[in-house]
């Protein structure tokens, strides 16, 4: 009986693979449909996003943050890592953000007005490949104002680092640039996605239809 129920089974199988071959035209048509439409989706109505970097170096051989105190050898790349995920705290807190946007007023490059809040959601940082390089990239909708904001925090960070961090120097290692194409969305991803959608749901319409 289980090998009858087997064989059964492997028929049906058989059967709807040949359902579908019959009807690839239609799957391939939805298919096509679907990636067209989130194309044309992706182009007209989704925002490109654009991002550019600053490079900063921390030099903490000697550093003290209140009562005590830290002395880390250059080969100290644990410590070094942690303390750079403290710095990304500093930079992500209100009042370094409400000092950025600060800044910004003053900016006559920039072509629109950001909050300290909207700031924080275009600002991220990270350790560049786990070392005492600190990473902060913006990322925004204008490629000409994230340039503006990634530029300011490199001149805003280091001074508040060394406010809150005694015996912390942080070097400019490198500047923002103005990015040569936008970062998202992906226009071959999302077509992709769409091709792949349609075809999905051409295979489920035409066995729900055929069962």
């Amino acid at each position: 009986m289980q090998n009858e129920d087997q064989n059964v089974y492997e028929i049906d199988i058989l059967e709807l693979i040949v359902i579908l071959l019959r009807r690839w035209w239609i799957i391939f048509i939805a298919s096509v449909v679907c990636a067209a439409g989130a194309f044309v989706y992706t182009r007209e109505f989704v925002t490109p996003m654009y991002q550019t970097s600053v490079m900063l170096y921390v030099n903490n051989s000697s550093i003290s943050v209140g009562s005590a105190k830290l002395n880390l050898s250059s080969a100290d790349l644990d410590a070094s890592q942690k303390l750079v995920n403290t710095y990304g705290v500093i930079l992500s807190s209100n009042l370094t953000m409400q000092d950025i946007a600060d800044s910004l007023e003053d900016n006559p490059q920039l072509h629109n007005t950001y909050t300290y809040k909207q700031l924080r959601g275009m600002i991220s940082s990270s350790s560049a490949n786990n070392t005492e390089i600190m990473k902060v990239t913006v990322t925004g909708a204008d490629y000409e104002d994230i340039v503006q904001i990634a530029n300011t925090v490199a001149e805003v960070l280091p001074k508040r680092i060394s406010r809150i961090v005694d015996g912390t120097s942080v070097t400019v290692v490198d500047l923002a640039e103005y990015p040569t194409g936008a970062s998202s969305p992906s226009y071959s991803k999302n077509t992709l996605i769409g091709f792949a959608g349609g075809a999905i749901v051409a295979v489920a319409g035409i066995l729900i239809y055929s069962l």
